[in-house]
């Protein structure tokens, strides 16, 4: 049994996250001891968390609280209430809803010479990592009975 209210009729929660990579290599074979390799590498990790009354029912405006509203139409949800000792109720407040995603773009470039017994390798690295985290703060508030602070 879970302690939250996620396997309760109306309150589920949404998972989908998506993991793509891709990478491009070319070759120049300059002779038969040199040769220079260029790549490319992506990678992008996409996490998506919603809950089944994100944008479908305000039950804030409904019980009339009022005061709060930021978040929009999507930070919709029910009100979280817990008791101490209890299970509490509601839609659950842990990053819901969220979208996040994070992308890593990587360029190399070695070149290697060979002469004799000896070698040579040289060469360099970029790389970039994008996180622009969005997401969405519930509107509701977060009711608790005799909860410690």
């Amino acid at each position: 049994m879970t302690s939250t209210t996620e396997n309760l009729p109306g309150f589920g929660v949404n998972f989908n996250n998506l993991s793509q990579q891709a990478v491009g290599s070319w070759n120049h074979v300059f002779a038969s001891n040199r040769v220079n390799t260029v790549s490319l590498a992506l990678s992008r990790l996409s996490m998506d968390r919603t809950s089944q009354n994100d944008g479908v029912n305000d039950i804030v405006s409904v019980l009339g609280i009022q005061g709060i509203g930021f978040g929009g139409k999507n930070a919709w949800g029910s009100p979280w209430f817990a008791v101490q000792g209890y299970t509490g109720i509601g839609d659950t407040f842990a990053a819901t809803p969220m979208h996040a995603w994070d992308t890593t773009v990587e360029v190399r470039d070695t070149y290697a010479w060979q002469r004799g017994r000896h070698g040579l390798k040289f060469g360099g690295e970029l790389h970039r990592y994008i996180w622009p985290m969005w997401g969405f703060f519930p509107d509701w508030p977060v009711c608790c009975l005799a909860c410690p602070p």
